[in-house]
């Protein structure tokens, strides 16, 4: 099957013909119809982060159809359209019997651990598949098990998001796009917070009440002004060491920080004004099985929409990482067939 695989970091990703895999005892093996193309895979791709090996086959948001199921598989079999978990779970240990999976003491993460969906074919445990709606396409499907499901376990279940609340999102791209959204689905006031005015337009397309460009204003300043003293709610997608310390600075006293970004250096925090005023910093990784599970549901209904701002061939995947990099693309994906 033809693959794009990172041999070594700061180097393109080298499309080749590589070995079909086989699913092994509760596995299955997907023909895979479309990946994401992530900004933290340029974390890898740059060398900022590693991968669990070298080779590896990138690519960790992905939707396809069924075509092998290995021994003791009930969960699906051949012919079902579903989206892949991008972690692999035991489902033994204590974080994963208590339904906090996304913590679990040995997690694999798909396309970053081991091979993903920039291929062919994938193949993944049936445990961490999920059966997509029918009416809900390849290309949503796979977007959503990043761009739209991360966000929604950080506002849903880590954040606590209520309705009437203000929530400041940081970063406008694949993830931003989504979290307005929720943030909407949820009954919040959302500010938008971006440097790029085209990012900012989209997300008043997609439901911000207010946007604030930060490399205008002051974005605390503004934040604040417009929220009345400061946000309920602000989560960091941007995965800045300013961003971060912007969402602390942009809440009101017992306001909630979350941080889905990983910013590339430690972050300075003022714990003085953290204590004063009673904020809660929350780190939020990922997303569950049933969290993927609600997202779809989501999506069928048509209450949330994935965003897709470009499509690619495999072939085409390096000048869309290129793209990623330079800030022109809010989510692409590779589609197969």
């Amino acid at each position: 099957m033809k693959a794009a695989v990172l041999r070594k970091p700061r180097e393109p990703l080298s499309i080749e013909d590589v070995k079909t895999p086989r699913p092994g005892f509760g596995e299955v093996l997907v023909e895979v119809k479309a990946c994401g193309l992530c900004h933290s895979d340029l974390h890898f791709m740059d060398g900022v982060r590693r991968t669990g090996k070298l080779p590896i086959i990138l690519g960790h948001e992905a939707a396809g159809v069924v075509v092998e199921v290995g021994e003791g598989v009930t969960e699906v079999e051949v012919g079902d359209r579903v989206a892949i978990e991008y972690y692999f779970t035991c489902g033994r240990c204590r974080y994963c019997r208590t339904g906090n999976e996304n913590l679990c003491e040995n997690i694999l993460r798909f396309g970053m651990d081991v091979d993903g969906a920039f291929a062919e074919y994938a193949k993944a445990p049936a445990r961490n598949v999920v059966k997509v709606p029918g009416s809900v396409s390849m290309v949503d499907a796979a977007v959503s098990t990043d761009a739209v499901a991360t966000p929604y376990h950080a506002l849903r279940y880590v954040g606590e998001l209520r309705g009437g609340e203000w929530l400041v999102v940081y970063g406008i791209g694949g993830l931003g796009v989504h979290a307005v959204q929720i943030g909407k689905l949820f009954g919040a006031n959302v500010v938008a917070v971006d440097v790029l005015e085209e990012k900012l337009g989209l997300a008043r397309r997609y439901g911000a009440d207010y946007t604030v460009n930060a490399s205008e204003v002051d974005p605390v300043e503004e934040v604040r002004a417009i929220t009345g003293g400061g946000a309920d709610v602000a989560i960091d997608l941007a995965g800045r060491v300013k961003t971060v310390e912007y969402a602390v600075k942009s809440v009101r006293s017992l306001g909630r920080v979350v941080c889905v970004g990983f910013p590339p250096e430690p972050v300075p925090i003022d714990v003085s004004d953290v204590i004063v005023r009673k904020v809660v910093i929350k780190g939020s990784r990922g997303l569950r099985h049933t969290d993927l599970e609600e997202v779809l549901s989501l999506v069928a209904k048509g209450v949330v929409k994935p965003v897709v701002s470009h499509r690619f061939r495999l072939e085409e995947i390096n000048e869309g990482y290129e793209r990623l990099r330079k800030g022109e693309l809010i989510r692409g994906v590779v589609v197969y067939g």
